[in-house]
């Protein structure tokens, strides 16, 4: 469903900039050529030296390895921020999908109920011809089809707007006007609450913040190490003129007499305890969520069946009952249309109810790495 190529580059920035970083936390630091030459007398001549050496910094903390392990531990945590944006993204085009579908369903339904009425003002303009009903009748049931097109531009335009929304966020031209959106609105039953909850605890959302604490527990040890850096340095010492030549050899070692990483060691711990913490408070947050949601999803998924089973079929026995009185006289044409009225209403009140749902639904799927069958 991510068909939009700029949307999935947005989602795998992030993973791209934490390998990057990765990759310069495990790359060794460059050594370093060294070149000096002191004369005795100008640039050159008898007795000059010549100093050529080859520096390498060492890291004999152990900084290095754990800016390394940090650095994966972002990677991973970077992973699951994407797959949460994916998922997501899916969530966000399945809204605007089932948004369509509903918008679709409403104009076929105007539809009908406008088809409806126009027949009865075609019944009712026969029955005034043979007397059987009076103008006010005749131009009652007009007044009420009049309204018709009025609606059916009003079901159209709601229709385009879904639809356009829809190829915004899928990208690739958008979604043709003749395209058929085949989809069902009411949606499943969740999956039970512990299932869901088992779901979320192995998914992403969390996966990243765990990993985000691993990164920042190894950050704080890293400046925890107070040794500093060591460099060690080798090469030649030659005194031209003389044939004479030499080794040399080189320790560099700051000493931490001012400097003992003290800011950096207060804010790693500082950042440390806030991944921790934000880890707890998140998965608890989250967890409590999914039961309120998945409860949610279940009572609105229930109510739809119930309007369903209940209200929607008696209102389309009660149009029926009401179509084959009028044909017969025995109900004034108020009350036929208060019929029609009340079936179209009832169902206009069922994609409503479908809908709902559906969106508690998506919400709840936001939650969790995968989709619950």
């Amino acid at each position: 469903m991510l068909a939009d190529p700029d949307r999935v580059a947005m989602i795998n920035a992030t993973v791209g900039a934490a390998q990057g970083a990765l990759a310069s936390a495990e790359t060794l630091p460059n050594p370093v050529l060294q070149y000096q030459r002191e004369a005795a007398g100008g640039l050159g001549g008898r007795g000059s030296e010549n100093f050529a050496q080859v520096q390498q910094q060492l890291d004999l903390a152990g900084r290095r390895a754990l800016a390394a392990s940090a650095a994966r531990s972002r990677v991973a945590a970077a992973h699951g921020v994407a797959e949460s944006e994916r998922v997501m993204a899916v969530v966000a085009a399945g809204e605007r999908f089932y948004a369509a579908v509903a918008a679709e369903r409403r104009l076929a339904l105007v539809g009908e109920f406008v088809g409806e009425l126009d027949h009865l003002e075609d019944l009712t303009a026969l029955r005034a011809t043979a007397g059987d009903a009076s103008r006010y009748d005749l131009e009652r049931v007009r007044q009420e089809a009049g309204y018709g097109p009025a609606e059916i531009a009003r079901a159209r335009s709601e229709v385009f707007s879904t639809r356009t929304a829809l190829g915004a966020l899928l990208g690739g031209g958008g979604i043709s006007s003749t395209a058929e959106l085949v989809g069902e609105l009411l949606p499943p039953e969740p999956m039970p609450s512990v299932e869901l909850i088992s779901l979320a605890e192995r998914g992403p959302r969390l996966a990243a913040l765990a990993a985000t604490a691993e990164a920042a527990e190894d950050e704080l040890r890293a400046a925890s190490r107070v040794m500093p850096p060591v460099t060690v340095g080798a090469g030649v010492r030659a005194v031209e003129g003389t044939g004479t030549a030499g080794l040399v050899f080189s320790v560099n070692v700051p000493l931490p007499v001012f400097d003992r990483n003290q800011g950096e060691i207060e804010r790693t711990a500082a950042l440390a305890s806030d991944a921790a913490a934000r880890h707890v408070l998140e998965r608890r947050e989250l967890l409590a969520r999914i039961e309120s949601l998945a409860e949610r999803s279940r009572a609105l998924r229930d109510a739809a069946l119930g309007f369903r089973a209940a209200r929607l079929d008696s209102a389309d026995e009660l149009e029926r009952i009401a179509k084959i009185a009028y044909r017969a006289g025995e109900i004034s044409v108020l009350e036929a249309i208060d019929a029609l009225r009340s079936a179209h209403q009832a169902g206009l009140r069922l994609i409503d109810l479908e809908l709902e749902a559906r969106r508690a639904h998506l919400e709840l799927r936001t939650l969790l790495p995968e989709e619950p069958q």
